[in-house]
């Protein structure tokens, strides 16, 4: 996808680029229905996460990837003209695939507990260690030190159980915290200020693993900060507050949620 991208970027004029502009919505749009999928399908759950990280990726690149080309397809009801306001495409995600992605964040939030996972080399900024226990830096070329830790667990993990499809707390954990903060960092309202937001919201309540505990905080900062610049984020702010306490009431208690 992005190798498409670069190539419309780098010619808009030739042919062939704008045979890819316009196939390009429709493979970001198969990828990412593929993607949620596997969320559902696949009991991997390092497949899972992969599947995850893909489809945030392609939403986040989604937002900004150009203000002469979006990578949405077409509605009845959606225009394919970038927003006034900011020079982007608008960006939609479907009602079956936020389904999937609240399902898999739940699932992970709902096998964590504090109790579970008492101490863990890394915290909310992924991943601390001392010198003695330094990984070599990876060979292989444009692998992140997040690429190369997250393979490093899953070939622990293969080694312990074949299947791997049971993992420990503490590399579930892992997952958890990497993508909450994907959840965390990304653009788009529907995510940060949606049902999977929400979630993220919930894991400040006392018991939570510490490392998503403080993510969920660093959340409620970010929706702060946006609610100073304007009506329409502090009514948001205000929202996702409140949602959040109902949440923890509902499915906790009244003092959890207070």
């Amino acid at each position: 996808v992005l190798w498409y991208i670069q190539i419309v970027q780098k010619s808009q004029a030739d042919g062939s680029s704008a045979t890819i502009r316009l196939e390009l919505p429709s493979i970001v749009s198969h990828l990412r229905s593929v993607c949620a999928e596997l969320l559902l399908a696949d009991s991997n759950p390092y497949v899972r996460f992969q599947a995850f990280s893909c489809y945030m990726c392609l939403v986040q690149l989604a937002v900004g990837v150009s203000d002469k080309f979006g990578l949405e397809l077409p509605g009845d009801d959606s225009s394919l003209d970038a927003s006034s306001c900011a020079g982007t495409f608008p960006v939609h995600i479907s009602t079956s695939h936020m389904n999937a992605l609240c399902e898999y964040l739940n699932n992970l939030y709902d096998r964590l507990s504090g109790n579970l996972v008492q101490e863990v080399p890394y915290d909310a900024d992924v991943y601390h260690c001392l010198a003695p226990v330094l990984h070599q830096a990876p060979p292989q070329h444009g692998m992140t030190s997040l690429t190369f830790l997250w393979h490093d667990f899953r070939k622990q993990s293969q080694e312990e159980a074949r299947d791997c499809q049971a993992i420990d707390p503490e590399r579930e954990l892992f997952l958890a915290v990497v993508s909450s903060r994907m959840v965390l960092e990304n653009e788009l309202e529907d995510i940060y200020a949606g049902p999977i937001g929400l979630m993220l919201l919930a894991q400040c309540e006392r018991g939570r693993p510490q490392p998503l505990q403080e993510l969920a905080l660093r959340l409620f900062r970010r929706l702060r900060e946006l609610a100073r610049g304007g009506e329409h984020f502090a009514a948001e702010y205000y929202r996702m507050q409140r949602n959040t306490v109902d949440t923890v009431f509902e499915t906790k208690s009244l003092a959890a949620a207070s």
